[in-house]
């Protein structure tokens, strides 16, 4: 939700009322929402933890991550980029693809960079995971040739 703000404050972060507030640099906006009410834990968020960790050890190269970043501003550039705010949003969007077309070959839960690298997967480079449909194609994508 966007917010607006009295007293012509620039930015405002942090907890009021049940709610989290914050500055988004790249909607230039303050955004809230509403506090997350914490619920006993259950196999679905637990897996999702430990896919989130995992995932967080891969620790991609720089020039992926930059890779990643610039191919966000195409998507933007193109009305596709709903929801991919930064580099890891869209990371995370290619291993989840991955993994639904390839089900018996691929578990978020315990992947590796050197399975990936092994295995030659798709999300190898930004390019590959554009020529097997698990991101959208744009123009130029030819030239994002990172390796992970």
């Amino acid at each position: 939700m966007k917010v607006t703000l009295k007293h012509n404050q620039k930015a405002y972060s942090g907890e009021l009322d049940g709610m989290i507030y914050y500055y988004h640099p790249k909607l230039k906006t303050v955004i809230g929402r509403r506090k997350p009410e914490r619920t006993s834990p259950n196999s679905s968020s637990e897996r999702h933890g430990k896919i989130s960790k995992n995932l967080a050890m891969i620790q991609p190269s720089e020039g992926y991550k930059q890779d990643l970043a610039l191919y966000i501003t195409l998507l933007d550039d193109h009305d596709l980029g709903a929801g991919l705010l930064n580099w890891y949003t869209l990371f995370l969007k290619i291993m989840y693809a991955m993994q639904r077309k390839y089900p018996e070959s691929v578990d978020l839960v315990t992947i590796t960079k050197a399975e990936i690298i092994a295995d030659d997967l798709p999300c190898i480079s930004l390019k590959r995971a554009v020529e097997e449909g698990l991101i959208p194609l744009v123009p130029g994508f030819e030239r994002f040739d990172k390796q992970l």
